[in-house]
Parts: structure tokens; C-alpha cells; sequence
């Protein structure tokens, strides 16, 4: 369900959305002792940990990160005290790996089904967002921190959104070199397509700004991953649907490539690409990625060259791996 994420011992690390006990599972991917001379090298997979659907949590549905002591956090979409979720960490020790929940969510006022990345800024503290609950009245969503102690983590809300004005439910975040978060809203705003968003850190006080609304659908609209920053400070993302290509189906557009250029202090908005469901795939998700060169890689849920259906009902293909050169 989540990208996997490299530890520092060299080693994958990575969730299951079910198996183990039935609720999920976090495991490690560990490479060959000897070097591979075959062309299928398979590497040896580890359980971690089994997620039992109680307040442990479960279902965990983002990648897993690492604190400088070598320890493990994530998330699930359910399970918790209230089944609204958890923030988790997994601690190491010679006899294996212990879980502690950080955080259980409620829903109303603190979040609901927590989604995507968490995020550690210079001090430790831990960022995410939840795509439902917070204070508003509708529960649109909202961005976490959780502030370490000596006695344990402590929740508050840097931003709980109304649907309205400023977006629903959110879709992760990235962090800049300032301490501000950036992020998508899936849905929610002015034109209800969506929306990016920066919400600016003044001594712990944080100041929500709309960067960017989805006007319609020729444009992109549903963000629906976490934001990149490229060398230059720009930011960059996917939307599921929107653009000039109706799919095939009854969806509307097969997805955009997009960039927020960053100029002089103001953002201004351009379509990089927009995929059409056949050999270029469509529906991208999750993030882009960028190598040394400045190309930009992702993937898509559908489309590609082999056609078919993937699941019953799909028209599309069962998708790409994307690579766009500047």
C-alpha cells in the first residue's frame, strides 16, 4: 500500500495492508550475503511485527521511518482505542522489536484515519495527516504534530480543515529547510477540485496559505500524494484525475504531472503532463521522484501497452512505471 523505505543498516523496510494476523504486518527486506549471479536474486523478508486489529492498530497503509537511534514509526488507518487509527513506533533490542502506540485517534477534535507519510522536522517532532475528523464541523481532515516528552508524545493540530475555503481531506506532506509543511488536499476548496497549501511555523504558531486552488478538471483535480521539492525549490505532484483525455471511461481525465514553480516569493502553476491511458498509463499515484539529472520518475495506477483489465470493470491497462526528461 506504501513505498518501502531503506534503513540505515541498508536493509528495506515496508508495511502490508492485511496478512500476518490478518491486520497487517511491517517487515524487513534484507539483500543475499553473496553476491547475486543469477538474474533472480530474491532478497530474505523478515516480520517485524503483526498487527492484532486491537489498540495496536491496524491495517498500516504509509512507509515506515527511522529516528537517529535506529527506531521505526508509522501509521495504521484503523485499530486504536476508538478504531480511528494510531501513530506507532517500533523500538529495537537484541531480542527484536517492541511496539508502542504514540497516538490513538478519535476522530473529533483530534483526527480520523491517519494516510501516507509521517515526517520528523530538526527537533524530533513527528508531522502526518488524518483525511477525516479534526475541529471543524464537517471533519475534513487534519495536519498532526506529536511533541515528545518525558512521559510520552503530545498531540496538537497545526491546521484542521474546513471543506469550503480551504480544502478536505489531506493527502501528506513535505517539510522545507524553514520548519513549514506543504501539502495537496484530495478534494475541498473553492472549486471543491482540490487544493496545495502551505502552513508557515512562527515559534510553533503556524499560519495556513492556499497556494493553489484546481480551478476544473482540464487542469487536474484529486491530488493524491505527498508533495516533492526538486533542487531548484519548486514543488511538484500528481493528480488522479483531470486533463484533456476522457480515459476511455466514465471518469474524468486520466491524471496530470504538475509543478509549482517558486519565483520572487509567489507560486505559479504549470501542467507538466497529462497521461491518456494508453501506452503512458494513467490515474498516477503517490509521489514523483527525481535522480541527479533532474528526471522525474512515478507510477499509475492503470494504462500501458498490455491492455486488458486488472480488475473487473477497468478498461485501462494495470499500469506504468513513468519517467518525464526536462
Amino acid at each position: 500500500m506504501a513505498s518501502v523505505t531503506f534503513g540505515p543498516d541498508g536493509n528495506l523496510y515496508g508495511t502490508t495492508l492485511e496478512g500476518g494476523l490478518g491486520y497487517g504486518t511491517v517487515y524487513k527486506l534484507s539483500p543475499p550475503p553473496s553476491v547475486c549471479k543469477t538474474a533472480l536474486c530474491p532478497w530474505v523478508e523478515t516480520i517485524l511485527y503483526q498487527f492484532s486489529g486491537g489498540s495496536d492498530g491496524k491495517t498500516p497503509n504509509g512507509p515506515v521511518i527511522f529516528d537517529q537511534a535506529g527506531n521505526l514509526y508509522g501509521i495504521t488507518g484503523e485499530g486504536g482505542t476508538a478504531d480511528e487509527g494510531v501513530v506507532y513506533e517500533l523500538s529495537h533490542s537484541q531480542s527484536g522489536w517492541t511496539e508502542s502506540v504514540l497516538h490513538s485517534f478519535t476522530g473529533a477534535p483530534d483526527g480520523k484515519s491517519p494516510t501516507l507519510n509521517l515526517l520528523f522536522d530538526s527537533a524530533g517532532n513527528l508531522y502526518g495527516t488524518t483525511y477525516f475528523g479534526g475541529t471543524a464541523a464537517n471533519q475534513c481532515g487534519t495536519v498532526f504534530e506529536l511533541i515528545p516528552s518525558g512521559s510520552g508524545w503530545t498531540e496538537s493540530l497545526p491546521y484542521s480543515f474546513p471543506l469550503t475555503t480551504d480544502g478536505c481531506n489531506p493527502v501528506g506532506l513535505v517539510l522545507d529547510a524553514s520548519g513549514n509543511l506543504y501539502g495537496s488536499t484530495n478534494n475541498g476548496g473553492p472549486n471543491n477540485e482540490g487544493t496545495i497549501y502551505e502552513l508557515v511555523n512562527s515559534a510553533g504558531s503556524w499560519t495556513y496559505n492556499q497556494l493553489y486552488a484546481f480551478p476544473d478538471l482540464h487542469f487536474g483535480i484529486e491530488p493524491n500524494g505527498p508533495l516533492t521539492f526538486d533542487a531548484s525549490g519548486n514543488l511538484w505532484g500528481t493528480t488522479y484525475l483531470g486533463g484533456i483525455d476522457d480515459c476511455g471511461g466514465p471518469d474524468p481525465g486520466c491524471g496530470t504531472v504538475f509543478e509549482l514553480l517558486h519565483s520572487n516569493g509567489q507560486w505559479s502553476f504549470v501542467t507538466v503532463h497529462e497521461f491518456d491511458s494508453d501506452s503512458n498509463g494513467s490515474n498516477p499515484v503517490g509521489a514523483v521522484a527525481f535522480d541527479s539529472a533532474g528526471d522525474i520518475y512515478g507510477a499509475t495506477n492503470y494504462g500501458g501497452s498490455n491492455g486488458g483489465s486488472c480488475d473487473s470493470g477497468d478498461l485501462f491497462g494495470c499500469g506504468v512505471i513513468f519517467e518525464i526528461t526536462p
